[in-house]
């Protein structure tokens, strides 16, 4: 969602322009991506657990992956998000 916003409101796109630029984003994701935006680091993945132990094997896996291994390209991952309603640019003020 961060990147959606992004899109539509630093970059200026048309809502339904924002969106397969979200799709594509998420898409093509990297490993090495992850680990420099901070999200792959030991620090927070304690965060996302929250103090539970599920996901702690699967997150710590995919910090293993190869730099340039792309975990959400699968359609499951980004084919859900759509654009529904008004496409226009949103109104600022």
């Amino acid at each position: 969602m961060e990147r959606f916003y992004d899109s539509l409101l630093a970059r200026k796109l048309l809502r339904d322009g924002a969106l397969p630029d979200v799709q594509r984003y998420t898409r093509d994701l990297t490993v090495e991506q992850l680990k420099n935006g901070g999200w792959l680091i030991e620090e927070m993945i304690e965060r996302l657990l929250g103090g539970k132990e599920k996901g702690r094997e699967e997150l710590q896996q995919l910090a293993q992956q190869p730099d340039d291994h792309r975990p959400f390209e699968h359609l499951y991952y980004w084919g859900a998000v759509i654009c529904q309603g008004d496409p226009r640019p949103l109104p600022l003020p």
